[in-house]
């Protein structure tokens, strides 16, 4: 009898893994994409700030000088999605289908990082500094070299709290 109730709780539960089959491949296709945090050094102008994080969450202008507040996720490279879809429906076939109940819920969470930016601009609406409110591990991964320096004898980053990142 137990055998039977097997059978009968197996096919039950192979349409379910069909139909789920492929989730993972979809969720990973459409992570969001790699932002450029070049854009963040000094001197660049908000246009290319705005064109790449898009529009802010807040915008202020005082005496001038305009600071702009912006929330994304940082999301991967086109490579590294193309990666994990390959890998999500390789996983799907060796499994029959039974990845979709790790391979879902993993995309689901490893979704990007968030981040929160407030960017402080010059008289000509360039950027002068970044405060990173959130996500500054992503932010630093930059390969333009020194970032957001405005001298060389000025440090790289300041800590105006526990909580918030000042570079300068």
């Amino acid at each position: 009898m137990p055998a039977q109730l097997f059978a009968k709780l197996f096919l039950l539960i192979i349409p379910v893994v069909a139909a789920s089959a492929g989730c993972s491949i979809i969720h990973a296709a459409k992570l969001p994409p790699k932002r450029n945090m070049d854009v963040l050094c000094m001197g660049t102008p908000r246009s290319n700030v705005v064109a790449e994080f898009g529009t802010p969450v807040s915008s202020e202008v005082h005496d001038k000088t305009r600071t702009d507040v912006f929330a994304f996720k940082q999301g991967y490279s086109k490579p590294v999605k193309a990666g994990r879809m390959v890998a999500h429906g390789a996983a799907d076939i060796l499994t029959y289908g039974l990845w979709e109940l790790v391979g879902t819920p993993s995309e689901l969470y490893f979704d990007g990082t968030d981040v929160q930016l407030s960017v402080n601009y010059d008289a000509t609406d360039k950027v002068e500094s970044v405060d990173i409110l959130k996500g500054a591990d992503v932010v630093h991964k930059t390969k333009k070299k020194p970032l957001f320096r405005k001298k060389a004898s000025e440090p790289v980053m300041e800590l105006a709290s526990p909580d918030v990142k000042t570079v300068r």
